[in-house]
């Protein structure tokens, strides 16, 4: 299918026509509000919207404002060898649809019913806006605004399309429709055993083997409940014998508790007086630790005083010998600055002579290089006026492709098809004569045979004597004439169009025209080589250098008239080398001069830097030297904060002995084991007298258990029920048997199933394979069975589509769209609409998808709707239209 031409009128404000969209690339820029997704939406609302009704979305198409104007589309599109025109008009009463090509002219619904059939899709009901999801193979052809990152949705029509033509290239049998319907009988029996994804049993299996399961369990309790009657017997005597045991038991336990509960209270008495002397220690352990802390504290600052007293005489005395230093470096660096300044007297002298002397020898060189350029030029001018000759010579042939020559071709052989059909349906006569005759005023020789073909109704006269009339039947022929005529007119167009007489001259001119391209290429690619700042740069080089000849020139005969530079021109060479041997022996005087200067002046900033830094350190020793004389003033004298640290030490040794004193004197009551003894004689007796009370409780069950055990048939029921459980396991086998063999049937056939669908996808992903090496190099496309894109799959590892960057998902599903493309296009190329489809994409990936779009180009129509229209540039598209710059504030 080839879209040529898309016009819209009052479409919210935007009236433009897309002219001569070719079959291959075609590139539509323009900044926001120029038209551009207006335009895409058009082109939707054309082959998949209904004119009837005025739903709210078809509202929305309505110019703002009060133009009376309704929305209006137009398109010219080719499909299958039959030029087509759709026009729709929207917001109007009824259907207003046409669509004419070939011999139809359809209007209202039945326009759009063809064009639905044509495309692939359901005609649009007119009530809800269709769905690109529903739309046929549309669904992967299409991408509208935002939705670049989505994946590539497949509904059932683009699916069945898909392995269609994918059977077809690769001969799958197995994965086409037959392969489907075995594979569907198998999963119907296997249905009826196991959920369809995860293979849990279904209810057929579960509730047999729950019935199995529920005889097992109530033959255990029935055997269990027969046997518990003989067992009850021995189990109650048992209970009676440990319940007493445990009486006893219990009675000691109790015992022994009250004992310790009665000592605890004396060790509680010695435990309080424990406390006590334990807040008191810690108080005199704080008294102490505070007066050492004010002792260390004040024997730290006299310290300081004394440090810092020492370093204010230590950097006084450093700094009176930095500025004596400092006063030395100045006259040193007084006097290197001195000579520095005469060097260089010397060598600006010097410089001068040397720059007369090397203006001549650049006026010499200039010449030369005037003489070099000057044959370049003439050299590129010549193969200039080379191809503008073979430029006019291409321009002169007819603009001839090799598709046209194809189309031509075509042409022929459906006028010879044509005809050849008319022959065969035709009246064929052969005449042979035995004596001359004229037959129809033409003589024929005795002897001689002619044959006529009579396609109508003729008469043929036989030497004015006989006169023989041909009727063949009408209905078939006449169709067949039509055919020829038809046939014919095209050839005739076409020849008319193409301004050539056949094919083969049409094939002669674009091999002509190939070959006049290379040469114009060869010969552009050589100047290019050549003269790559271009003819008119390269003039321009040559005048400036005549120009600059002249003027130098002129300078140099004046400077040589003002200094007397006649010597020089006679032994220019030895006057140069002497006059650079001079400026060199200069440079390095000042060199060596400077690098003094430079030295001195160094080691005097040093000793400045150096001056500054002991001046600032004095000044901040002689402050914290005053700072700790005053902080140290303000505390007590050392001998008295000795004095407060011994009392406050006497004073916690005493303490601490009382606390000692008590301490034993708690540990000797039991201190705190005692209160963990009565606590376990307390549990003790607890769990004692529980489990006399559990045994009690037993003793009783089993007593009640006895007396009602006469009136059950426990013997009879355990008989019964193991019956019943036999029979319910031989019909679980058999049933896992059969499930079992449905199961194998279906794992074998879906796994040749699947295998043969991922055949199927080999195809596509070879199709990919060579985009995905520019741009996601060591990777191939991961397609399921079902030709969803999955992600990437690399040597070593795969990676999802959901877990790619935004680019990344951008690019993937623009290159899958190619490939599924191709696979539809096999028989008939269809176009690729992409609005906007590369805006998450650097612009370094832009330019290798640009190589992409290129190659795709050449299998089929690309329209590319596009905001960015720079980041193009390099695209290299067959038709490039750049929308106008917005006039309205509606659209984009």
């Amino acid at each position: 299918m080839w879209i040529r031409r898309l016009a819209v009128a009052h479409w919210r404000g935007l009236s433009y026509a897309l002219e001569g969209l070719a079959p291959g690339l075609n590139l539509i820029a323009g900044p926001n509000e120029s038209g551009k997704s207006r335009l895409v939406e058009a082109l939707r609302f054309a082959f998949f919207e209904s004119t009837s009704g005025q739903a709210a979305h078809k509202k929305q198409l309505a110019t703002w404002g009060l133009a009376p104007d309704k929305p209006r589309v137009s398109v010219s599109f080719e499909l299958a060898g039959t030029d087509w025109q759709l026009d729709k008009v929207f917001l109007d009463r009824g259907w207003n649809a046409r669509l004419r090509g070939g011999r139809e002219d359809l209007e209202g619904e039945a326009a759009e019913a063809r064009l639905a059939e044509l495309l692939g899709v359901r005609p649009g009901s007119g009530r809800t806006e269709a769905r690109l999801a529903d739309q046929g193979i549309w669904s992967l052809l299409w991408v509208d605004q935002g939705a670049s990152r989505d994946l590539p949705a497949h509904n059932a029509e683009a699916q069945n399309r898909l392995l269609d033509a994918l059977t077809r290239e690769v001969g799958e049998v197995a994965a086409g429709a037959f392969g489907q319907r075995i594979l569907a009988r198998a999963t119907e029996q296997v249905g009826r055993y196991y959920t369809e994804k995860t293979f849990a049993e279904r209810p057929l299996l579960k509730d047999a083997r729950a019935e199995v399961a529920r005889l097992a369990l109530a033959a255990d309790e029935a055997a269990a409940a027969r046997a518990a009657i003989a067992e009850a017997a021995d189990a109650l005597q048992q209970a009676r014998d440990k319940a007493a045991d445990l009486g006893r038991r219990h009675d000691a336990a109790t015992t022994l508790h009250r004992q310790l509960q009665a000592r605890l209270q004396d060790a509680e008495q010695a435990r309080h007086e424990l406390r006590l002397q334990d807040a008191a220690l810690r108080e005199a352990d704080g008294e102490r630790r505070s007066a050492a802390e004010r002792l260390a504290q004040a024997e730290t600052l006299a310290e300081e005083v004394r440090t810092l007293g020492e370093q204010v005489a230590a950097l006084t005395e450093r700094s009176r010998d930095t500025d004596a230093e400092t006063a030395v470096a100045r006259q040193g660096f007084d006097a290197a600055s001195a000579e520095l300044t005469t060097l260089e007297q010397q060598a600006d002298a010097a410089a001068a002579a040397l720059t007369r002397l090397r203006r001549m020898q650049a006026l010499s060189s200039q010449r030369q290089q005037l003489t070099r350029q000057q044959q370049r030029l003439d050299a590129a001018r010549q193969r200039a006026d080379r191809r503008a000759t073979l430029q006019g010579e291409l321009d002169a042939l007819p603009a001839l492709t090799p598709a046209d020559v194809k189309r031509l071709r075509r042409a022929a052989e459906s006028r010879t098809t044509a005809f050849a059909q008319l022959e065969g349906a035709s009246v064929a006569l052969e005449l042979t004569a035995r004596r001359d005759v004229v037959i129809d005023g033409v003589p024929l020789a005795a002897g001689a045979s002619t044959r006529i073909l009579v396609t109508d109704e003729r008469q043929i006269d036989i030497d004015q004597a006989v006169s023989l009339t041909v009727s063949p039947g009408a209905g078939e022929l006449t169709a067949l004439r039509d055919a020829v005529r038809d046939a014919e007119r095209q050839l005739a167009a076409l020849r008319d169009e193409l301004q050539v007489a056949d094919a083969e001259a049409a094939d002669q001119v674009v091999q002509r025209r190939t070959a006049l391209t290379a040469d114009i290429e060869r010969l552009a690619a050589d100047l290019a080589e050549q003269v790559p700042e271009g003819l008119d740069e390269l003039a321009r080089q040559v005048q400036a250098l005549r120009a600059g000849i002249e003027a130098a020139s002129a300078a140099a005969a004046g400077a040589a008239a003002e200094d007397g530079a006649e010597d020089e021109a006679v032994d220019g060479a030895e006057a140069l080398a002497a006059a650079e041997q001079r400026q060199r022996a200069l440079a390095e005087q000042c060199g060596r001069a400077r690098a003094a200067r430079d030295a001195a002046q160094e080691r005097w900033s040093q000793l400045r830097a150096l001056a500054a830094r002991h001046s600032s350190a004095l000044e901040a020793a002689v402050g914290q030297h005053r700072q700790r004389q005053q902080q140290l003033a303000a505390q007590p004298a050392l001998d008295t904060l000795r004095a407060a640290v011994d009392t406050a030490t006497r004073m916690r040794d005493e303490r601490a002995n009382s606390r000692d004193a008590a301490q034993r004197r708690y540990q000797d009551s039991g201190g705190d084991q005692l209160a963990e003894d009565v606590a376990r004689a307390a549990q003790a007796e607890a769990a004692l007298a529980q489990a006399l009370q559990s045994t009690r409780d037993t003793c009783l069950r089993l007593e009640t258990t006895l007396a009602q055990a006469p009136a059950d048939a426990r013997h009879e029921r355990v008989q019964e029920i193991e019956a019943e459980l036999a029979a319910a396991r031989d019909a679980l086998e058999r049933l896992l048997r059969d499930a079992a063999a449905a199961r194998r049937r279906f794992e074998v056939l879906d796994a040749e199933y699947r295998a043969a669908r991922e055949r199927l996808a080999q195809p596509v992903i070879e199709r990919i394979r060579p985009y995905l090496a520019d741009l996601f190099p060591g990777t191939e496309v991961w397609l399921d069975e079902a030709l969803n894109l999955q992600g990437l799959r690399g040597a070593d590892a795969a990676e999802a589509f959901e877990l790619l960057s935004g680019g990344a998902r951008e690019q993937l599903a623009l290159l899958v769209r190619i490939g599924l493309a191709e696979v539809l296009g096999q028989e008939e190329p269809w176009p690729l609409v992409l609005d906007d489809v590369l805006v998450n994409t650097d612009a370094e990936r832009v330019r290798r998808m640009q190589r992409a779009l290129f190659h795709a180009g050449r299998h089929m129509q690309i329209l590319l709707f596009t905001c960015h229209g720079t980041l193009f540039d390099a695209l290299g598209p067959d038709t490039w239209i750049e929308l106008p710059a917005p006039r309205t504030t509606r659209g984009s």
